[in-house]
């Protein structure tokens, strides 16, 4: 199977496909081009909409934690757990995340999607492009760019705003800066996203 491919979904209900080697967006794309090359599709969803947590996992009885996950985390989570999706992405050793959305929340993107003809098969918080457990790493998106700098400062905050962000950090991210989209952040520079960000979600696909 091809690599994996990332899609994005704009306010308009476009879908667009993310390109490592541009560090651009393509698209609006028609629905048979988001499934040309049978490669597996991951949808970007923001990190807003989720609660995302570390975890090391039990190395047994994995099933029944599995299913205790709301238990676990109710008193972290806004609003009603039952209401809530949860998921976890772990390595052999247990040691992962557990990201929890609210069911509708993801009903509604997976109709956005499905109304343009494009069905996922994996559905993944972009701050899990991360890689949370590295500093000084900053990510550009279209519209925002999420960080986590070598000060320890983390968040993600609208692309107009990061400079000003960066300056009360203390200067530079200390790291290479991955780029999703067109241009760079005015007076910052950076190198589109490779392929180095499939390396960046085990257990997501």
């Amino acid at each position: 199977m091809a690599n994996p491919r990332y899609f994005l979904l704009s306010e308009q209900s476009q879908c667009w496909r993310l390109d490592h080697s541009e560090g651009s967006l393509i698209g609006p794309l028609e629905p048979a081009q988001a499934d040309e090359d049978k490669a597996e599709r991951i949808l970007l969803l923001g990190a807003e909409n989720c609660l995302i947590r570390p975890v090391q996992a039990p190395p047994r009885g994995r099933a029944e934690w599995l299913k205790g996950l709301p238990y676990h985390f109710e008193e972290v989570c806004a609003g009603d757990v039952e209401r809530m999706h949860f998921a976890f992405a772990g390595d052999a050793n247990g040691r992962g995340h557990v990201v929890a959305v609210d069911q509708a929340v993801l009903q509604q993107e997976l109709a956005r999607a499905q109304a343009l003809g494009f069905d996922p098969d994996w559905i993944v918080p972009d701050a899990l492009l991360m890689d949370p457990g590295v500093a000084g790493r900053v990510l550009v998106l279209p519209k925002r760019v999420l960080f986590h700098l070598a000060g320890g400062l983390a968040g993600a905050c609208e692309r107009s705003l990061f400079p000003a962000v960066l300056s009360s950090a203390g200067g530079g991210p200390g790291a290479a800066i991955h780029q999703l989209g067109a241009t760079n952040v005015p007076g910052l520079g950076g190198k589109p996203l490779d392929s180095e960000v499939a390396l960046l979600l085990p257990g997501f696909r």
